[in-house]
């Protein structure tokens, strides 16, 4: 609801000042949110960067197969900063163990309240020398064929640098990437009070994981019982967990033992808290399973640019989150214990159903393997979870 020049429901009235429009209420009250919050906007620049982060990974996925070519493309996981996408080619040149080997990295950069939003990076590694393309404006299909086919050495290394923008002030042939609505500041050293423009933050927090507990079990010759085990842990989920509480599901790209293998993971999150829950199938057995994790990942903002406001006439900086880290408190602890808990009673609920429907004799352990909590709380080496510390994944 926007508060320019309207009455609020006590009768107050707000300016008409320009500042104002980006007020809005707290949800049922007629109180104005001022809270030092960085927001999350729907169909802003991180959808923008995840669209383009997809549509290059789609590209590239299609051009090698027109070129009948098997490699390996990957894409950063959602959330991950900054948006990736990577090519890796081994070239058998006259016997199988005699390998041609090349890459290319194509990096998406944000631009918020920029003329040009989004930025590329372009890095091929090939025939023993490395090349780079830094900010892009423009990156075609035409353009990441012609790549291929220079790793491939079907074709010459194309030339990308008419679509370059200008990083240096003598760099006058290229374009420069301005910030829409604002202009030089020529007192800026005088330090005075700014607005802020901010990008805002993608949808998820990015994601520093530290392992605390976790169970597991395999019941043997269960394993066609597997879909329909999750379906009903999933159903009770929805209907049991706390408001707070938000589930849902994920694939997770992890590198196998000769290519990139895929699974899918149930997460359940509040806060800075994440409990992720296992539920495969292997061959004729069933493994259930979970791990909490305490997330140490959050969004910081930076500045990028800065200058007078061309609309109002105010000094105004523009702001860009990055991936940062936060302090755990012991609250956050006790965050994680109570999902962790919740987690492990509702997965052992239709554990011991399904022993009891089965009639399945093996002993079951169900007792949590605690993790060590003395230094749990201290800076130090994060846990080590797929989509955590993969620097490439997929999106569920």
């Amino acid at each position: 609801m926007a508060i320019v020049g309207k009455l609020d429901k006590t009768g107050n009235s707000f300016a008409e000042d320009p500042q104002a429009k980006a007020g809005t209420f707290i949800p049922g009250t007629s109180t104005l949110d001022c809270r030092p919050i960085l927001r999350h906007e729907d169909e802003g620049i991180w959808e923008k960067v995840a669209e383009h982060r997809d549509a290059v990974y789609a590209m590239l996925e299609g051009i090698c197969e027109k070129q009948k070519v098997r490699c390996q493309v990957l894409r950063s996981a959602p959330y991950e900063f900054p948006a990736t996408v990577a090519v890796s080619l081994w070239v058998p040149r006259g016997h199988i163990l005699v390998t041609e080997r090349s890459s290319l990295v194509v990096t998406i950069h944000p631009a918020p309240f920029f003329q040009y939003e989004i930025e590329y990076d372009v890095r091929v590694k090939a025939r023993g020398r490395a090349q780079c393309y830094p900010r892009l404006w423009r990156l075609t299909e035409e353009h990441l064929e012609s790549l291929v086919n220079y790793l491939l050495r079907r074709g010459d290394l194309p030339t990308l640098n008419e679509h370059a923008l200008r990083r240096h002030w003598f760099q006058l042939w290229h374009p420069k990437n301005q910030a829409r609505g604002l202009r030089w500041d020529c007192l800026d050293f005088l330090r005075r009070p700014r607005l802020i423009r901010s990008s805002g933050k993608p949808e998820g927090e990015p994601r520093q994981l530290r392992l605390v507990d976790g169970w597991h079990q395999t019941l043997f010759r269960q394993g066609a019982d597997a879909r329909d085990f999750k379906a009903r842990f999933i159903e009770e989920l929805q209907h049991a967990t706390q408001a707070k509480l938000r589930c849902w599901q994920e694939v997770v790209s992890y590198q196998g033992v000769d290519d990139l293998e895929e699974r899918e993971q149930l997460v359940v999150a509040m806060g800075r808290t994440m409990v992720f829950c296992h539920i495969y199938q292997y061959q004729n057995d069933l493994y259930v399973g979970w791990n909490g994790y305490l997330n140490e990942g959050q969004w910081q903002e930076v500045e990028i640019a800065r200058g007078i406001d061309c609309g109002n006439g105010c000094p105004t900086s523009i702001t860009l989150a990055i991936q940062g880290t936060h302090p755990l408190s012991e609250y956050d602890l006790d965050d994680l214990n109570f999902t962790m808990e919740c987690i492990h009673a509702h997965l052992c609920h239709h554990v011991r159903r399904l022993v009891d429907d089965k009639q399945i004799r093996q002993a079951i352990d169900y007792q949590i393997v605690r993790g060590d909590r003395q230094h749990l709380l201290k800076p130090g080496t994060l846990g080590t979870q797929g989509i955590a510390v993969s620097r490439f994944g997929s999106p569920g």
